[in-house]
């Protein structure tokens, strides 16, 4: 027997709902399933698209064990998984305590997913669990957000984020960043892309991201990522006192890049490629130069 356990996100929207917000909401779903999961010493498998309905936006998302038939364990994983992203999202919503689970990627991620409804009066998200076993077992919604509470959800997880970095000097907010080195196709949170962002440094920098999904949604779309340029809040990390890396936390806005600006970052991303390693290249031998990457990577120019 397939395993037949889904979950059911189901947006009732008053308004058209932005592509991007409705792909963010979705990807910050899988990444909390994903996150959850592999806690889990007793499951894996992993959260597919099985369908798009008419009417409302409705998804639903199918958990695929990894090794065969295992609707009971995917179950319970499932039930696990929203039980606990009610906890975090009641936490937001009314200010009880904190679950004990929670961090800031779990919060970055309940904020996102209800991006859509946030911005969208009168509408409401709601989500639920199914699965069969001997028979179709439909479980209530475990989560029910309307848009007011969306806002003040996202208004609380905005502050409890300032608080956690707010000791943090390495933090920069809506930074603009442009690529100057990406990879093709695949990649992980690590997979050596670099970037410049002008108010940071002058020249390109290494760049890990703070989960997969975040690294899909800014590289895997459609439009070539080296014409563009993207708001982010990042985290300098640093090797002995000098810059080695740029971490993503979360992307704001892309911006198209006219020919002026394309221009431009052509100029710096030459005049990079032909400088000799910087200091702190030398002082972090894993961060290794532009010129060593592999082939199956894509350079501006």
């Amino acid at each position: 027997m397939p395993d037949a356990t889904s979950i059911t996100v189901k947006i009732d929207n008053q308004n058209p709902v932005e592509l991007i917000d409705f792909t963010r909401s979705l990807l910050a779903l899988g990444d909390q399933f994903k996150r959850e999961v592999e806690s889990d010493e007793n499951f894996e498998g992993k959260l597919y698209v099985k369908e798009l309905r008419q009417g409302s936006l409705v998804a639903v998302l199918e958990i695929v064990a990894a090794h065969g038939p295992a609707v009971a364990g995917s179950l319970a994983a499932a039930n696990t998984f929203l039980t606990n992203l009610k906890a975090a999202v009641h936490w937001l919503r009314s200010g009880t305590d904190k679950p004990e689970k929670v961090d800031p990627k779990t919060v970055r991620n309940i904020s996102n997913i209800l991006e859509p409804i946030a911005k969208d009066q009168a509408s409401s998200i709601s989500i639920n669990i199914s699965g069969d076993i001997n028979q179709p077992v439909t479980i209530a919604p475990v989560i029910t957000v309307n848009t007011t509470e969306a806002n003040a959800v996202q208004n609380r997880a905005a502050r409890y984020l300032a608080a956690e970095r707010m000791p943090d000097t390495n933090l920069h907010r809506k930074v603009l960043m442009a690529w100057a080195v990406v990879k093709n196709e695949g990649g992980t949170p690590t997979s050596g892309e670099k970037a410049t962002i002008d108010s940071l440094s002058d020249r390109a920098v290494k760049v890990v991201f703070d989960s997969r999904a975040l690294r899909e949604e800014m590289l895997q779309g459609q439009a070539n990522p080296l014409k563009e340029a993207f708001i982010v809040d990042v985290e300098t990390q640093t090797v002995r006192g000098r810059l080695a890396s740029y971490k993503v936390l979360q992307l704001h806005e892309r911006i198209r890049l006219d020919d002026e600006a394309e221009a431009t970052a052509t100029a710096t991303a030459v005049a990079e490629a032909e400088a000799e390693p910087s200091p702190a290249a030398e002082a972090a031998p894993q961060y290794e130069a532009a010129d060593d990457e592999p082939e199956d990577y894509l350079t501006n120019p």
